[in-house]
């Protein structure tokens, strides 16, 4: 996705956020520096409020650990804040706006990009939860 396309597509408050919460939340992992994980809360909880911000970040979290367990081959992310869209990230997006708008067939193509099949439903059923 070129990146203008991404920022304006990224625009959208719930999109943004899932990906942000997911990139801040993966950094953490990845790096061990958990002042990413500080920055997708003080996120959450200033679109979503104290309450709902939680739940929306644990909902992130809970996915995003599942993902990476079950994930086919190592996955890759962008940094927080930028432009543009991974492979991963738009399957991602793609797989929750699939379940969303009861598109089974990208949730069906998303899905079967990022996981074998015999962890499909784990990841699935994360997913259905966050979207």
């Amino acid at each position: 996705m070129m990146s203008s396309d991404a920022i304006q597509y990224l625009q959208c408050g719930t999109e943004a956020l899932v990906l942000e919460g997911y990139r801040c939340w993966s950094a953490g992992i990845i790096t061990g520096d958990y002042s990413h994980w500080d920055k997708a809360w003080n996120m959450f909880g200033v679109k979503l409020g104290p309450k709902e911000g939680r739940l929306g970040l644990d909902d992130v979290t809970k996915f995003t650990k599942e993902l990476g367990i079950n994930a086919v081959e190592p996955f890759r992310t962008s940094p927080a804040g930028c432009g543009s869209l991974c492979r991963g990230e738009v399957l991602i997006l793609g797989l929750l706006s699939g379940i969303q708008h009861d598109d089974e067939t990208a949730m069906a193509l998303c899905l079967d990009a990022l996981v074998s099949p015999k962890q499909a439903s784990a990841v699935l059923y994360k997913a259905e939860v966050l979207a």
